[in-house]
């Protein structure tokens, strides 16, 4: 834990959509550890999906964050 790989891959991926008006991911709900992570990270819960549409099966959270215009 740590390492700050998160990080450099989160950096990574929001530098190589650079203008865009924003970036959306889902993540299952109930993974606190990461909705914390993304939300440290300028993202906000945009939408719930229930399980029938969900990752896998299971509940899960859209979440967006707004990029920088060019």
């Amino acid at each position: 834990f740590g390492s700050g790989l998160a990080v450099d891959l989160l950096h990574a991926v929001l530098a190589a959509h650079a203008g865009i008006p924003s970036i959306a991911l889902e993540v299952i709900e109930g993974n606190e550890r990461a909705i914390a992570f993304y939300r440290k990270h300028g993202f906000e819960v945009a939408e719930r999906r229930p399980a029938a549409h969900g990752v896998g099966g299971h509940a899960s959270l859209i979440m967006r964050r707004m990029l920088p215009m060019a």
